[in-house]
This record gives C-alpha cells, structure tokens and sequence, in this order.
C-alpha cells in the first residue's frame, strides 16, 4: 500500500523505493493506493497536466515491468468535490501488479465503487473464477498453408440444409467452422511443440551426416526434414504474430518468456469480468454479462 505527497519532488522517494523493491522481487506482486500522481494525460479533467508532471511515474512504472490490473466501475478514482468550473477529476488511485501476479492470478480485477461521500473511490479486489464457456472461433491464418486446405475449405461449404438465404449461410459457415477446427487438431494443434520437435530431428539427422556426409539418403531426409522444419516454423511463426497482434514481429525468435508474458496479459486485459447494467447493477456471472450487453443491443 502507497501514498504519493502532492509535491512532485516528495513522491521521487515513492518511485526509488519501489524500484529497490522491484530489484529483489521475483514473486507476485501488486502496488496499490493513492500514487498522487496520473500515469496517462487523459487520467484528468478540470485541471491542466504536462508530462514532465508524470515523466517519473511512468519511468518508474516502466522499469519495474508493472501494469494496471484489469479494472472495471468508476474511471475516476478521485475529485476535488468543488463545484462548477472547479471541480477536478483524477485517476491518482490504482493497482499495478506484475507479470508474475498476471500468470498467476489472470481473471483477478479491481472494481472502483463511487466515491459516495468521500472524496476518493473505494478499490475493490476480485478472484473472479475462470468460467469461460467454448472458445469462440477464430481463424488462423496458418491453415491456409496446408497442402488439403483448398479442399477443406470446398467441402466445408457444402451441406444438404436448405431454407432461407440467410439461414443456408448460417449453415455452411457452421460447418465449415467444424472442418477448419478439425484440420486445426490434425495439423497445427501444438504447433509450438511440434516446430520443435521438427528442428531437433533435423538436427539429429545433420547429426548422422557429419559421420557420413555424402550418404544420399542421408541427404534427402535431410532436404525433406528442411522443408517440413521451415513449414512449421513458419506456421509458428504466423499462429505467434496474429495472436499477439503485434506489427513488429517480423523476423526473429519468437519463443521468448517475455513474449509469451505479453500474450497473455493481453488475453487477460481483453476478458470482461463485469459490467453495469441498466439498472445500475454490477453484474460478474458470465451469462449475465451476456444478457446485459443482449439487453443493451435489442433495446436501443
């Protein structure tokens, strides 16, 4: 738990602090309380702000590898209660954990309630439980690269269903995605795993060649384990770069901890745990999450 001093040049001894804590912290971690201070120049309205005014908050943030946690209620954690013209809105209160407290702890949220009769925000920690239903569908751009992709695709179009348009297009994509998920599992499920695997047998068999180099078979294994080597990698390589969706990600190793640490702080950051409905009631189970935004939709 923190408290920042409203004085720019006070809070420098809250930033080193929490970066000599970070030098010898290898476990979760959460920073949490009133920083005093704004990480983003959108985090106020009422009163002006610069970036020199937050330049070692989030240099200090930055070093320390934190993020905030997913949060869900008010924006604004904090306001000067003024009226008119002078009333100041500020997000000074938060919660920054660490990459270990996102692997560890993925669907934990903090909720703001409004302040009521305070002037800042109640935070409030969540353990929401992991209640996903069946994964949605997602296209992989790697399917395209097998060999009876074409075919798949032609076959998965095809069904006996008839009715209206809309309801024959329904079906055929219904099925396609039923092929697709079925060529998914036979050629690319653990695609990590099986790029590996691929490299190491042709590592092996370059292996066999260095005691006899010239052995033609030797050689063909070698060129047909290249081929399937590179597709592999290459398919590795797209699954990587569209479930990141990042545009660097072009040339280069990509199985790194950091990388797969940001893939999931994603996939973490996009979930909803909850929401408001109409009535103002904040709602944390999955199908009334659901019917809450169904609700929304049908009635505008």
């Amino acid at each position: 738990m923190v408290y920042g001093f409203n004085d720019a040049a006070l809070r420098r001894k809250l930033w080193e602090d929490i970066k000599e804590i970070h030098e010898h912290m290898d476990e979760l971690w959460a920073v949490m309380g009133d920083f005093n201070c704004v990480l983003h120049k959108e985090e106020r309205i009422g009163s002006p702000i610069t970036m020199t005014e937050i330049r070692e908050f989030k240099q200090c943030v930055k070093e320390c590898t934190l993020q905030d946690m997913k949060s869900s209620g008010a924006f604004f954690t904090w306001n000067n209660k003024q009226g008119g013209n002078d009333r100041v809105y500020s997000r000074i209160n938060r919660v920054l954990v660490n990459n270990e407290w996102i692997l560890a702890l993925p669907y934990s949220e903090v909720y703001y309630r409004n302040e009521g009769t305070l002037d800042h925000c109640p935070a409030i920690i969540r353990w929401a439980v992991d209640q996903k239903k069946q994964h949605m569908f997602r296209y992989f751009n790697m399917w395209s690269m097998a060999p009876d992709y074409k075919e798949t695709v032609k076959q998965g179009w095809k069904t006996n269903k008839t009715g209206t348009k809309i309801y024959e297009l329904v079906e055929k994509l219904n099925n396609l995605k039923g092929k697709l998920r079925q060529l998914n599992k036979e050629k690319f499920s653990h695609i990590e795993k099986k790029a590996d695997q691929a490299q190491e047998i042709l590592m092996q068999c370059q292996q066999r060649m260095q005691q006899i180099p010239l052995n033609q078979e030797l050689q063909e294994e070698e060129a047909r384990l290249t081929r399937k080597t590179k597709r592999l990698n290459e398919a590795r390589h797209q699954y990587l770069k569209q479930k990141r969706k990042v545009q660097w990600l072009e040339k280069g190793d990509l199985n790194t901890k950091l990388f797969h640490n940001m893939m999931k702080a994603r996939r973490n950051m996009n979930k909803i745990f909850s929401i408001t409905d109409a009535q103002g009631v904040n709602r944390t189970e999955v199908d009334a999450i659901a019917k809450s935004f169904i609700d929304f939709y049908t009635t505008c």
